[in-house]
């Protein structure tokens, strides 16, 4: 792929049809990391479904919720209802089974991809801020087992002892959420590949 649109780029005669075909490979690179994203196009490849604005209409209709409450079932399943049409050609398309062919599994598949789309970017910041408190931790942990083993009721300590730790605040912030309270595994613990 990567190929065939370094091939293409010097035929782009415009600024917007360079803009578009890079759009176009970023596009095709985030749906190669999903499985199911791969085998949707591979349907519509194989049935030879040129109407591709199945697949607009469905993303139009997720930035259509913008702000709106997405967990109230009411305002998702009102666009279901509305697009009825759009959801069994889309059903069609992914060969979804029959008994999940209503409006309230559309309901879930939407609030799901929406809810995705809402929060794709803070779940990215989100996991950037673990990776950095994974590291963190390691040094947190030296230091609070330097603080324990020399208690300020037996050593005199320098001034740099009793400031609070840098990032302390972040991390009991999270800690409880990020716990396991059924086992007591901390997610902070996990090593870091890389």
């Amino acid at each position: 792929m990567e190929e065939k649109l370094t091939e293409m780029m010097p035929q782009m005669k415009t600024k917007e049809g360079k803009l578009a075909l890079q759009s176009y490979g970023q596009s095709l690179q985030d749906i190669s990391k999903h499985k199911l994203g791969i085998k949707l196009l591979a349907r519509f490849k194989s049935y030879q479904l040129q109407d591709y604005s199945i697949l607009q209409q469905l993303s139009d209709m997720l930035d259509s919720f913008g702000k709106k409450d997405l967990a109230n079932s009411k305002t998702v399943m009102s666009s279901i209802i509305v697009n009825a049409q759009l959801f069994d050609a889309l059903a069609d398309s992914i060969d979804l089974p029959e008994f999940n062919r209503n409006p309230e599994s559309y309901c879930k598949i939407i609030q799901y991809m929406a809810l995705r789309r809402k929060y794709s970017q803070a779940a990215t910041t989100f996991e950037e801020l673990l990776k950095v408190m994974r590291r963190w931790y390691l040094i947190y942990q030296a230091i609070i087992g330097i603080r324990s083993q020399y208690p300020p009721s037996e050593y005199r300590q320098p001034q740099a002892f009793q400031q609070p730790i840098p990032g302390e605040n972040i991390y009991l912030k999270y800690k409880r959420s990020l716990t396991d309270t059924n086992t007591g595994y901390s997610y902070f613990t996990v090593e870091e590949d890389g």
